[in-house]
């Protein structure tokens, strides 16, 4: 009966974490409504994360994985882009509830891995029950994972931070290689589920506080014993989490190599600041506003972004964790993990503050791969997570404060009195737990914003309008660029949630099945392809011929153009109008370009040109007709002379159709009676092949952009298909590396047994 009492003791905190997230998201849960939270442009939880869930939900239940997307940006590597985390495990199990349940469950979900990480974490360091459920509550829920719910992958990837600290910790106090096993496969999920940024900056403070497991093994253990356990848990973690990952960094690789993510400019790194004056947000998080509710006002160049500076713990652990520096620094023995702590949340701190400190811009010159990213501001996650443990380190203190004067008044008369504490240990944490839960669900109820799922679901006039179109096209929306009703908040505001869905947002067609010359990943500072994102940026801002907007998305298939304005260009005519609500000044419009031409299409000529730059000048010459040659950047077999005759017979005389497509491949039929060259508007990228006849045959980037082919009279079958070598390689590597880590965990587990026997 005791044994059962003490487990029932050890398993309610743990039970309670995984509770709290249901009880905080329980209108979710309930299933009647969506979670809403805004961006200066659309949002990502609604724009972005919601369609990639969709994606999953429609290959993964049926057997295929979604490695390109023919329906973003001419064709799209979203496996590489890796925002949609096709390989963590957990996408992989939710992508078969409705996209709307596994976008919510992936949320829930990194609350609860945080929750019982932290708690881990903290009875490693041996708090006890108490003040490592307060750890946990405090990390857990603190505005970190409340204000970037929008960034899945994010808060996914942060959750996993409490993991890799107890794995180390245990590592060097069992001085067990398992927990180096253990730590690989950590890193490996936090490079699957899709932050770069967050996973560069957890594996630096990783690396921190690995050095100062070590040094304290060190200083208990010796030298000798330590150094060969910290040398064969380096190559272990190295070895796994780069083979378990492979899958995803393979392609990645890739995939940055043709990008426009370049090194950024410490200027432009922290062009978003945390203002000193942002420390008040710690006790205060509200006190400069809130976006939720429209009243965020603050100039982000001076005070940075509301979410991005967030660093709200609840009031009384910043009060407990201030506490506990104050009294260890009295101390003269000192808890070393403590210290730790209090210094990681200074360096911390200084780090957020971007160049209004020098620290960042040391670790900028002399750390590689500090360069590759922005928003110094998220080392917060680490001032929270020291905060936590601060926390839990003084909640304990307080109960054995107010244990100590939890007596009897003494005497009757004011002067003889003494304070006495009313209630016993068990209702004094329950009381400190309530109150700090209680703190951070007002301050996350005070930031979400909810839409009827039957608003959400709704599908928008401007989707049937283009579904109703059965043919070959793609549309193109800049309604990101426009104006945004998220700027008045979202908190309790249908009227600014819904009519930016009725706009159509990029990456939003993924949920309509309607193909789209752009996506929101590389507008929102994830990857897209150079090229593409060059040619969006001149037509946007660079361009001021009428008449070349039109042709240039027309050679791409854009027939639809979806847009605020009044006048898109020349032979681009507006179709229909849309009123979306008072907050906008003018009505959404529906473009038809008169110039668009069909997905596929055969030219009797081509020009070779050598060299991106004289490519793209040659593409924005008005002069070069699309429908009558091809731009090659390799010399052909054959190179035909000028076509002169009558485009419509030539035309005629060679047919091409697309047959069938998906995601992987397009087939296309042809019969050819002239020498000359198969034009498909779909993006040039490494890993696509092409067979005419069964035979393999080489493919041109043609037109700056896209896949052409030199056919030979005579009727064809040609069969375009994705098959990339990054992600055979990967999937290779990582496979091996599984089946060598359930080996090894098989034998280690064997090993144990016969050990346990024999004794």
């Amino acid at each position: 009966m005791k044994i059962i009492k003490e487990l029932f003791k050890r398993l309610i905190p743990p039970l309670v974490l995984v509770l709290l997230p249901i009880l905080l998201f329980n209108k979710i849960v309930l299933g009647n409504v969506m979670l809403v939270t805004g961006d200066f442009s659309g949002s990502d939880l609604l724009d972005l994360n919601l369609p990639f869930k969709e994606t999953l939900h429609t290959t993964i239940p049926k057997g295929n994985l979604p490695i390109w997307e023919p329906n973003l940006s001419l064709g799209f590597p979203i496996l590489a882009e890796g925002q949609i985390g096709v390989f963590y495990p957990p996408n992989a199990i939710l992508s078969f509830l409705p996209s709307h349940l596994a976008l919510m469950g992936s949320i829930i979900l990194a609350y609860i891995l945080a929750g019982l990480f932290t708690y881990g974490y903290a009875k490693s360091l041996k708090f006890n029950r108490f003040s490592a459920f307060i750890t946990a509550i405090t990390f857990a829920f603190s505005a970190f994972f409340i204000t970037r719910v929008k960034h899945v992958n994010m808060i996914t990837v942060s959750a996993w931070l409490p993991f890799l600290f107890w794995a180390t910790k245990k590592l060097f106090q069992r001085k067990n290689p398992l927990y180096a096993l253990a730590i690989g496969i950590g890193i490996a999920l936090q490079v699957l589920a899709g932050h770069p940024e967050m996973t560069f900056f957890i594996l630096f403070v990783f690396l921190i506080y690995a050095v100062y497991e070590f040094l304290f093994a060190v200083k208990i253990s010796g030298l000798s014993p330590t150094l060969p356990l910290a040398a064969i848990s380096l190559l272990i973690i190295i070895t796994t989490s780069l083979g378990l990952s492979a899958v995803q960094i393979l392609p990645s690789l890739e995939f940055t190599g043709l990008s426009e993510r370049t090194e950024f400019t410490e200027q432009t790194a922290t062009a978003y600041p945390y203002n000193p004056k942002n420390l008040v947000t710690l006790i205060s998080p509200y006190y400069f506003g809130n976006p939720a509710s429209g009243s965020y006002s603050q100039d982000i160049r001076i005070m940075g972004i509301f979410w991005e500076n967030a660093s709200y713990a609840g009031l009384l652990p910043i009060i407990l964790a201030f506490w506990v520096i104050v009294t260890t620094v009295k101390r003269k023995s000192r808890n070393s993990a403590l210290l730790f702590f209090i210094g990681l949340a200074a360096v911390s701190l200084l780090l957020m503050m971007g160049r209004n400190t020098p620290l960042f811009g040391t670790l900028w010159n002399l750390v590689p791969g500090f360069q590759l990213f922005r928003f110094p501001n998220r080392f917060n996650l680490f001032l929270i997570f020291s905060i936590a443990v601060l926390a839990g380190s003084g909640a304990n203190d307080l109960i054995k404060r107010l244990k100590s004067i939890r007596v009897k008044p003494q005497g009757k008369t004011t002067e003889s009195f003494r304070f006495s504490w009313p209630l016993k240990t068990l209702p004094t944490e329950l009381l400190i737990a309530g109150l700090i839960v209680l703190d951070q669900f007002v301050f996350a109820s005070s930031y979400f914003g909810y839409l009827p799922l039957d608003k959400l679901n709704n599908q928008p006039e401007i989707a049937a309008r283009l579904r109703k179109d059965d043919g070959i096209f793609r549309m193109y929306s800049l309604t990101q660029y426009g104006q945004s009703p998220y700027a008045l908040g979202w908190k309790n505001n249908e009227n600014t949630i819904v009519p930016i869905r009725e706009a159509l947002p990029p990456n939003t067609n993924l949920i309509y099945n309607l193909a789209s010359f752009s996506d929101r990943s590389w507008f929102e500072g994830g990857l897209g392809t150079k090229r593409r994102n060059r040619l969006e940026n001149f037509l946007l801002r660079e361009n001021q011929n009428a008449a070349l907007i039109g042709k240039l998305l027309g050679m791409f298939n854009v027939k639809y153009i979806i847009s605020f304005a009044d006048w898109m260009g020349i032979e681009i005519q507006p179709i229909e109008e849309y009123g979306l609500g008072d907050q906008y000044a003018t009505t959404l419009k529906l473009f038809e370009n008169l110039q668009v031409m069909s997905r596929v299409f055969y030219v009797p000529s081509a020009e070779v040109i050598k060299g991106e730059e004289k490519v793209f000048t040659k593409l924005k010459d008005l002069e070069f007709n699309p429908t009558t040659s091809v731009i090659l950047e390799e010399d052909p077999r054959e190179l035909p002379p000028a076509f002169f005759g009558a485009l419509d017979e030539f035309q005629a005389r060679n047919p091409v159709v697309i047959k069938s497509m998906s995601d992987t491949e397009v087939v296309i039929e042809s019969a050819i009676t002239s020498h000359g060259f198969l034009v498909l508007s779909d993006l040039y990228y490494p890993g696509w092949k092409a067979t005419v006849d069964g035979k393999e045959v080489k493919i041109f980037r043609a037109n700056y952009l896209v896949r052409a082919l030199e056919l030979d009279p005579g009727t064809h079958i040609i069969r375009f298909f994705y098959d990339p070598l990054s992600f055979k390689l990967g999937a290779t590597i990582s496979a091996a590396t599984l089946v060598i880590i359930l080996i090894t965990v098989l034998l280690a587990g064997l090993l144990f047994l016969i050990r346990k026997k024999r004794r």
